[in-house]
């Protein structure tokens, strides 16, 4: 197994450009990626006060999600004008404007929610987007390593806002504490600015070079004229990538709006249970802390096998919660799917610069975004309905876990059929 060189372990030191969009990156995982650790903390209160069955309740958490995926394409359009520090600023407002709007809908059915949801979700598909964009712009090949260090602020995240959010909850009930974060989410506005920079210094520094600069404008163009299903004839392997990260991403949101209520439901009182948020967001530091070793270190085999293991481990897991609920076990099942969840996510974004070279690139980020939005929207809804038909969440963990073996299933079939293709082939690419 071939080592990295010293010279490219490490993402730093900076420049202008990388470190605009590495901070705006680490403000979008921090603060954005918590929110459905955030719905899981107010989804049972909100629920008895509405008297709304449990699926309604995902659908509504989820159709943020769902939104902030499924416009994914649109903010690509986006960024073809040049004007992204003011796309982004807008998309910042949204999102907190979203919040504060949904804080003073709790009573007025679910039509309105669900738009104050999407208000939401569209701003936070833009800046998802742009950020991503411009790390991708700024790190070129040191994009994986970039990703995966800042990855590590989101489980940071979900360990602190939500005991923020269960705090505010007891001082100012479930309106209060809504209207605040969402206040909270305008300091996501800063993304804006910093995405603009990182995108206003890229641009200085390819017209101090105008070689690279007319390169860079003629793959730019060959990707504009790159048809919408040409990822998947020229890179076969994202076929199951693709797969992997949809399944990925419909465990992981009912996994995140249902454990806690799980874990209430089964006589844990509430702020006992909330700490399993913390839990999750400490294994899951540890998890992508784990994944950046071995993006760094490992080769793209490694990386593949490690999402068989992982998603076997929490299927195996799962099983356990069908015969015993205590605390005790909550907070096991809870270290091992966090660990999992954190080093799935990062391996599955970061093996995407090792399966599509750079003209695919932005299309195959798109293909990715938009398509969890249909598994967001899947999980959350059919879990719940799980619940509220059998009256626990036993068959809701199990259909979970089903999940993770069906994406244990893919991940062998990417192994297999990214034998037969190197880090060679994918570069060749980009020069047909």
């Amino acid at each position: 197994m071939k080592m990295a060189s010293s010279s490219t372990l490490s993402i730093f030191p900076l420049d202008a450009s990388q470190s605009c969009a590495f901070l705006a990156n680490c403000i979008e995982k921090f603060f954005l990626d918590s929110t459905t650790k955030i719905f899981s903390v107010i989804i049972e209160p909100l629920g008895i006060q509405n008297d709304f069955p449990y699926w309604s309740m995902g659908l509504i958490f989820s159709w943020q999600l769902m939104i902030r995926n499924a416009c994914t394409l649109l903010a690509s359009y986006l960024l073809r004008f040049n004007r992204v520090r003011l796309w982004a600023i807008s998309a910042g407002v949204l999102v907190g404007a979203g919040f504060i709007g949904l804080s003073f809908c709790f009573i007025s059915g679910i039509l309105v929610m669900l738009m104050m949801t999407s208000i939401s979700g569209i701003g936070h598909s833009c800046l998802k987007l742009f950020s991503m964009v411009s790390l991708k712009n700024s790190f070129a090949d040191r994009f994986g390593k970039a990703y995966a260090v800042i990855n590590c602020l989101s489980p940071l995240g979900m360990a602190i806002l939500p005991v923020v959010m269960s705090l505010l909850k007891r001082y100012y009930g479930i309106q209060g504490a809504v209207f605040i974060f969402g206040a909270i989410l305008w300091n996501t506005v800063t993304i804006g600015f910093l995405v603009g920079s990182a995108f206003t210094c890229r641009d200085q520094q390819y017209s101090d070079e105008s070689t690279t600069s007319q390169v860079r404008e003629t793959q730019s163009t060959r990707a504009r004229h790159h048809g919408i299903f040409d990822v998947f004839k020229a890179h076969p392997a994202f076929v199951f990538l693709l797969l992997v990260g949809t399944l990925e991403e419909l465990h992981y949101v009912a996994w995140s709006m249902y454990l806690i209520p799980y874990c209430e439901a089964s006589g844990v009182p509430s702020h006992v249970a909330v700490m399993l948020s913390t839990i999750s967001g400490i294994f899951g530091i540890i998890g992508k802390v784990a994944a950046f070793i071995t993006v760094t270190y490992l080769n793209r085999r490694i990386l593949e096998y490690l999402l068989v293991i992982s998603s076997l481990l929490v299927a195996g897991s799962y099983s356990i919660l069908l015969t015993t609920q205590t605390f005790l076990v909550f907070a096991f099942i809870t270290s091992i799917s966090g660990f999992c969840v954190g080093l799935q996510v990062t391996l599955i974004t970061s093996n995407l610069d090792n399966t599509v070279c750079n003209s695919h690139f932005n299309m195959s980020l798109s293909w990715m975004l938009s398509l969890r939005s249909l598994s967001t929207l899947f999980g959350a809804v059919v879990s719940g309905l799980m619940r509220d038909i059998s009256g626990n969440f036993h068959y809701t963990f199990g259909f979970l876990a089903v999940v993770c073996l069906l994406k244990g299933a893919f991940a062998v079939c990417l192994c297999r059929c990214s034998c037969g293709s190197s880090q060679t082939d994918i570069t060749d690419c980009c020069h047909e």
